[in-house]
């Protein structure tokens, strides 16, 4: 075999294989308002789409697909569940239908159809995508800052940035009373907030000004490490966090992606987003030089095994 026609066809299919993954990653945050990896242990109402790949365990009463702008899946479902719904209150699915690969328990799931016990009616897991695109994000290089005035931290977009990348620890992003501000770039369209650390927690008193409460759909805090995320105030944002659990007692105005999510309030799409599904959420084909990166590097392994180091 031409071992350079190989390697063209590879860097080829990489290029095309991340485009195809940044796309996928802005549909899959635009059409699924809530996913866990693990189980859904609590929550009061989703206003959009959820996917749950464990169980559904919440033994109270909550909504589903409460916003009138929220889509609707391929098959009409707005809670597609892989494990089993267990014993506990009301469904009540305002929107769409329900889809369940295991058996429902003890409840009474209100609105539209129940299909039970047929994984091939699932929707395709999100998980994975977004668990990709948490790692791809995480080894990008930050194009903007974040700095604290007046007890504020403001994340300051860099002008030149369609996607401005922001890499903080969370004892920097969770302090005491700490306001949260939005400065975008003449060319923002895309935020990614990369948050380091095993463990975060919101200290309290925080408070998200300006565009924060109409930039969450546009806005992504990846808790890349955590394994523990606790949130005690609204926050504006996609909370991405795939080996966490989160806990929170405030409403997620934007989406949540967890391992397992233990919420005792909501989450919300953001106010006046009636196109949110139209709205990309992560870089487009057009941002994913780092993602590219990523797969090129890997590939430089078999460029050295067949043509050697030299260039």
């Amino acid at each position: 075999m031409n071992h350079k026609i190989l390697y063209i066809a590879m860097v080829g299919w990489a290029a095309s294989g991340l485009r195809s993954q940044a796309d996928n990653i802005s549909t899959t945050l635009s059409e699924w308002n809530l996913i866990t990896a693990g189980n859904l242990q609590d929550v009061t109402d989703v206003n959009g789409n959820t996917y749950v790949g464990g169980n559904v365990t919440v033994a109270n009463s909550f909504d589903v697909g409460t916003s009138d702008s929220a889509t609707v899946q391929p098959g009409n479902y707005s809670l597609a569940v892989d494990g089993n719904i267990n014993s506990g209150g009301t469904i009540d699915v305002d929107a769409g239908n329900t889809v369940v690969g295991g058996t429902v328990t003890g409840r009474t799931i209100s609105g539209g159809t129940v299909t039970k016990g047929s994984l091939a009616s699932v929707p395709s897991s999100p998980v994975s995508t977004v668990d990709s695109a948490s790692t791809a994000w995480s080894k990008m290089t930050a194009n903007s800052s974040a700095a604290v005035s007046g007890g504020t931290l403001n994340f300051n977009c860099a002008n030149s940035a369609t996607l401005a990348v922001f890499n903080i620890t969370a004892a920097t992003l969770f302090k005491q009373n700490q306001s949260f501000g939005l400065k975008l770039g003449s060319s923002t369209a895309q935020v990614v907030i990369n948050v380091s650390g095993t463990s975060a927690t919101e200290a309290g008193g925080e408070n998200f000004n300006g565009l924060f409460s109409s930039w969450g759909n546009r806005v992504v805090f990846n808790f890349y490490q955590a394994t523990s995320v606790s949130l005690s105030g609204s926050i504006y944002g996609y909370v991405v966090a795939p080996d966490a659990t989160v806990s929170t007692t405030s409403t997620i105005v934007g989406g949540v992606m967890a391992n397992v999510l233990n919420s005792s309030s909501e989450v919300e799409r953001c106010a006046g987003t009636s196109d949110y599904a139209n709205t990309p959420a992560v870089p487009d084909a057009g941002n994913t030089a780092g993602l590219l990166g990523l797969s090129f590097s890997s590939l430089a392994l078999v460029r050295r095994r067949y043509f050697g180091r030299a260039a």
